[in-house]
């Protein structure tokens, strides 16, 4: 059974892929990576709805009890 994976796993994944490439300068008066990332993040956030919020955190918890098993 596929797992879907957390919004920490998939940032994880494009920062180790970042690295891999080589993060490039922002250019002048492009915003700095950790200025989009927040943004990235306050945007992502408010798509989340309240179930959705609720499933992934009972996801996690169930990855926790597994984890512990």
């Amino acid at each position: 059974m596929a797992t879907k994976p957390t919004t920490a796993q998939i940032r994880d994944r494009a920062e180790r892929r970042m690295h891999e490439l080589g993060d490039p300068k922002p250019q002048e008066g492009e915003p700095s990576y950790e200025t989009k990332r927040r943004i990235w993040d306050e945007r992502f956030a408010k798509q989340l709805t309240d179930s959705e919020l609720f499933l992934t955190h009972a996801y996690e918890i169930d990855q926790r009890r597994e984890d512990d098993q």
